[in-house]
């Protein structure tokens, strides 16, 4: 067990780089959408969301609107 430490560590270090870059690619998106002003960002999530059929997708659907309407009212940063 000792000796697989150092890979575990490895891949758990190699895992949380992925989660932060795909969380940061995440944020830009929104920043990107909050550019656009709200009737655009929102419609076009809804375009994305109407093109999807997994029932996955309907949550990550929901926390992206969520996600844009609270950064075109200012109450998340977008940024780092």
């Amino acid at each position: 067990m000792k000796r697989q430490l150092p890979k575990l560590r490895k891949s758990a270090e190699d895992r949380q780089e992925k989660v932060d870059r795909l969380l940061h690619k995440y944020v830009e998106q929104v920043d990107d959408l909050v550019r656009f002003g709200r009737d655009s960002a929102l419609g076009a999530i809804s375009e994305l969301e109407g093109r999807t059929t997994k029932v996955l997708y309907e949550r990550v659907y929901d926390l992206l609107r969520k996600h844009t309407n609270h950064a075109l009212v200012g109450r998340i940063a977008t940024e780092k």
